[in-house]
Parts: C-alpha cells; sequence; structure tokens
C-alpha cells in the first residue's frame, strides 16, 4: 500500500497524519469519502470528521534511461535528448550540469514527444554529466538520471599528401562518416583518394581526379556532403566538411583514409574523425581532434573495435 501525508487543519494540531492510496480515503462521520479500504490505516492523533489537506511528497518517476542520449556533440556545445516520465502530474524537467542547474523546460509539448536542450559554453575536451529531473505539480523532483559524455578537442592531424595516411582495422559497415578538410593543389597532378574500400567492397571508392572534378565508385548508394545528398560538386579546398557515404548493405574492409588501397595516391589535408556505423548502429570512432602519441588510433565508442593505424601526419590547431 503507498502512503501519503496529510495536515490537521486545526490551530492547536500539527502531527502529520498518513492517508492511503491516492488521498482520496478520508473519513467523515465514520464512513470513508471515495471509496476504498480503510482498515489496518491508524490516524494519529486525529477525530472523525475533522478537516484534513492532502500533502503530495512522492517524487515523480524519473524519464527512462534509456531514452536519454547526448547528440551533435562539437568542441563547445552539444544537444541533450530524453524521453518524459511516466508520471501524468509532471510539470516541467530541470536540466543539470553537475550539480548546478542549468535550465528548467516547460510545456507546451505533448505528453508524448521527445524533449531536447542544447547545452552551449562548454569547453573543448573536457568531460561532463548531465542529469534530467523530472518535477510535479507539488514541487516534488524526481531523483534524476543521468549521462557522461566528453566534447571534441581542438586538434586535427594534418596529412601532407606525400608520405602519410590513415589505415583502418577491417570492419564490417554500411556507412562512413568521415570529417575532414582537403588542402589540394590546383590543378592536382594526379588523382588522389579521399576514401578507398575496394580491398572488400567492388567500387567503394572517393577520389579527386586532375581534371578537378571528384570521381565516386558506383559501390556506393548514398553520399551525403554536409548532410546534403550529393550533386556531384567537387569537395572544396580549405572547407571542413563532413562526408557520409553509405552502402546499400554491409560489406567488410579495411579502409584508406587520404590514400588508395595500396597506400597511394595521397590526398593532402586534415582529419578531424572518422565513424563508421552498422545499420545505424556506432561500430568504431576514430578521434583525431585530441591529440595522442605514436601511431596507434584506438577506437573511441566504446565498442572494443581494433585500432587504425596512422602513417605520419602532423598535428595542428586549426
Amino acid at each position: 500500500m503507498s502512503w501519503i501525508k496529510a495536515i490537521i487543519l486545526q490551530a492547536n494540531k500539527s502531527t502529520l497524519d498518513k492517508l492511503s492510496d491516492n488521498g482520496n480515503i478520508l473519513l467523515f462521520n465514520g464512513s470513508p469519502v471515495g471509496g476504498g479500504d480503510i482498515s489496518g490505516i491508524s490516524f494519529e492523533d486525529w477525530t472523525v470528521g475533522q478537516q484534513v489537506q492532502i500533502v503530495d511528497d512522492i517524487p515523480p518517476l524519473d524519464p527512462e534511461v534509456a531514452t536519454i542520449s547526448i547528440s551533435n556533440v562539437q568542441q563547445t556545445s552539444l544537444t541533450l535528448n530524453w524521453g518524459q516520465s511516466a508520471s501524468l502530474d509532471v510539470s516541467e524537467y530541470e536540466v543539470y550540469k553537475g550539480g548546478t542547474i542549468m535550465a528548467t523546460l516547460a510545456p507546451p509539448y505533448s505528453k508524448f514527444q521527445f524533449l531536447e536542450y542544447k547545452v552551449t559554453q562548454l569547453l573543448p575536451n573536457t568531460t561532463y554529466t548531465f542529469s534530467i529531473k523530472a518535477v510535479d505539480t507539488s514541487n516534488n523532483r524526481s531523483k534524476g538520471v543521468s549521462i557522461t559524455t566528453k566534447t571534441i578537442g581542438n586538434r586535427a592531424i594534418a596529412m601532407n599528401g606525400i608520405t602519410d595516411f590513415l589505415k583502418l582495422p577491417s570492419l564490417t559497415f554500411t556507412t562512413i562518416e568521415l570529417k575532414f578538410a582537403l588542402h589540394l593543389p590546383i590543378p592536382v597532378p594526379s588523382n588522389v583518394s579521399i576514401v578507398d574500400a575496394r580491398s572488400g567492397i567492388a567500387n567503394a571508392y572517393y577520389e579527386r581526379s586532375s581534371n578537378g572534378s571528384d570521381n565516386i565508385g558506383a559501390g556506393w548508394n548514398s553520399i551525403y556532403i554536409n548532410g546534403v545528398i550529393n550533386q556531384n560538386i567537387p569537395i572544396p579546398n580549405d572547407v571542413v566538411t563532413i562526408l557520409q557515404l553509405n552502402l546499400s548493405y554491409a560489406g567488410t574492409d579495411d579502409i584508406n583514409i587520404f590514400s588508395n588501397s595500396g597506400g597511394e595516391q595521397r590526398a593532402a589535408g586534415s582529419i578531424y574523425y572518422v565513424k563508421l556505423f552498422n545499420n545505424g548502429n556506432l561500430v568504431a570512432y576514430y578521434d583525431f581532434t585530441t591529440q595522442f602519441i605514436g601511431s596507434v588510433v584506438d577506437d573511441s565508442s566504446g565498442k572494443g573495435s581494433p585500432a587504425a593505424i596512422l602513417t605520419g601526419g602532423t598535428w595542428i590547431t586549426p
């Protein structure tokens, strides 16, 4: 049986009594009002027919832990996402960074709508813990659900187009996402490779040709540049770009970045990160926004994928 509190409304009575269920069980002239079983309930310092006031001190349920997530992580900002509490009397949600409240989100929003909040003014390469608490109409707060993440750093690895390239381990994927900037001579004296997965997947490559156009292998089902489907426009020089290459079905390859599968046709530019997904699920994340020592590039996805191998490269702050 769940219990709530009731305050006796009488000048010389300040003791808290207990009522059962949802607060509808009150005694007036010895009979329950609102229905319900009152057997086994003790009313301390209370007389039949005396008026009481219900006090709701039961906190609402937290949002489901599985629904809280973080998206669009940048150097100084990110977006928190979460599903709503199952409690019906929630009036708002509080967003905390560490133990400090940052924002309060109140309606209007629909009951089953996923909520989001953009966090700004963060520091690069810094770990943060965020919490979401539900607040009900009686100002009770849930314990809160938390999530920890790290903002991306302010570094990148520069590839010289002569000796430098990146080799990923053999992984099964449907999408590769590369954040980079090209620093190519104009015109390019010969074809250079940006992504090459042809060792395991037929015609899965993306390269810049000597005539200035981008050669795109037919192995890719769709291609997006900065979130826009490719319009056969060459990726510009010296512009930070997110290239997403999608297969129509899962394939396996040890992909080369900024070279072909043989380590030749090397491109000049800067790499920020490489991500691999399999049907929308992150498989591996190789991050170059935080400087490290050596040529072994560990997977930062938490999935335990093998490391990539970096040949050459120079750390820069773009």
